[in-house]
């Protein structure tokens, strides 16, 4: 056998692949606070609203995400839990696009001692990679505490 020969040139490329995913999925997971509200919660907070971590306002810069990519915004469920103290609790949930109500929302009505669950798919709206999402939380009575879950997608 002999020598290898030299290495002949490139084939022309290959066709392009599909496209990759776009979007995400954010889950939040929080207490409700000690006053009727409102509070403004990242999308993916993991704390106690009566921890002090959460803003007051909807301007503050802890209490969004920055958005990773182009997609258009299209489902908000949230599920509330009554695990403590009597009382039903009536709670809106809205989301905000740089700082500003969209008409996407739900509201919850949780009985004494139960659970309830809302959702909105049909108030989509596009947001741009560097804008931010907030959730708005208000309740009708801050005596029951509540455990709040939710999930916002973007596609």
């Amino acid at each position: 056998m002999g020598n290898p020969g030299l290495t002949g040139t490139s084939g022309p490329a290959g066709p392009q692949g599909p496209a990759g995913p776009t979007g995400f999925l954010y889950m939040m997971s929080l207490d409700n606070g000690t006053t009727i509200g409102p509070y403004f919660a990242a999308p993916n907070e993991t704390v106690s609203m009566s921890s002090g971590n959460l803003n007051y306002d909807a301007g503050g810069f802890l209490n969004a995400v920055v958005v990773p990519g182009n997609c258009t915004v299209n489902y908000l469920k949230v599920g509330t839990y009554n695990y403590y103290d009597n009382g039903a609790d009536t709670t809106t949930f809205t989301v905000l696009h740089n700082g500003s109500a969209t008409t996407m929302s739900c509201v919850a009505a949780t009985p004494s001692g139960g659970k309830a669950i809302c959702n909105d798919t049909t108030h989509t709206f596009a947001v741009a990679a560097g804008d931010t999402l907030t959730i708005e939380i208000a309740q009708t009575n801050d005596t029951p505490y509540e455990m709040y879950s939710s999930a916002l997608a973007c596609q």
